[in-house]
């Protein structure tokens, strides 16, 4: 897992898809968040939050074996779905999204460098997962927009 200590070295966290324009009560929009290490145990607090109210039969039949042995190392902003990194066991290593809706559990990346390639790959099917959580505004009124397309910023990188 060397890839997540260079992510880490390199970036610390990273927002991606971030709107320049800051909303109550939200901040700013983003369509996806890597958290620094730090804020682990809180993201993880977050997920496990919607894990609660499960009793074991319902545990047992919707989590899967290594949901205790996992990092939540990012979220879907606002969204209550959570990037899983379990670090343990066969799955070790792979990336998955807790979808709060249905308590499904998806691979996103055989490792944690794909899945970083696959969020920093703008194609249709990135544009709309996008479209389905992530709205963006002037900041002045209730009207919200969906993204359509992102450009490369030639700026800091």
């Amino acid at each position: 897992m060397s890839e997540v200590l260079e992510f880490y070295r390199r970036w610390g966290s990273a927002r991606l898809y971030c709107d320049t324009v800051y909303n109550e009560p939200i901040g700013y929009a983003a369509a996806f968040f890597i958290a620094a290490p730090a804020s682990w145990p809180v993201l993880r607090e977050g997920f496990e939050d919607w894990l609660d109210d499960l009793d074991e039969d319902e545990r047992a039949e919707l989590l899967p074996e290594w949901c205790d042995r996992c990092v939540a190392i990012g979220e879907i902003p606002n969204s209550g779905n959570y990037f899983l990194l379990p670090i343990e066991g066969n799955e070790r290593g792979k990336v998955f999204m807790f979808d709060h809706d249905g308590f499904e559990f998806t691979e996103r990346g055989q490792n944690f460098e794909e899945f970083i390639k696959t969020l920093c790959t703008v194609n249709d099917a990135l544009l709309q997962e996008i479209r389905g959580h992530t709205r963006y505004s002037n900041g002045k009124t209730a009207v919200q927009w969906l993204c359509q397309q992102y450009l490369y910023d030639e700026g800091d990188t």
